[in-house]
């Protein structure tokens, strides 16, 4: 449904089932270890196949004292900087 599990468990509820977010919670865990874990598993095989070294970061920080930049602005920042 796309929404937290507390109002699930009450939207299920007003509909006559009683079904408790631990439970929902449970299944959520369980569905992601035995569907998703093994697609993440030979994704990362693959990846470590082709590559020794992989990172990446998308942080944002504050530009001061940057050459034609304002100190308000915000800037990307890649390994090379």
């Amino acid at each position: 449904m796309g929404i937290p599990l507390a109002r699930q468990e009450r939207d299920w509820y007003r509909i006559g089932l009683r079904i408790y977010r631990s439970t929902m919670s449970h299944w959520v865990i369980r569905c992601s270890q035995e569907w998703l874990e093994p697609v993440f598993e030979r994704m990362h095989q693959v990846v470590m196949k082709v590559c020794t070294v992989l990172m990446g970061d998308e942080t944002r920080i504050q530009c001061n004292k940057e050459p034609g930049k304002k100190a308000s602005s915000e800037c990307w920042r890649n390994a090379k900087n």
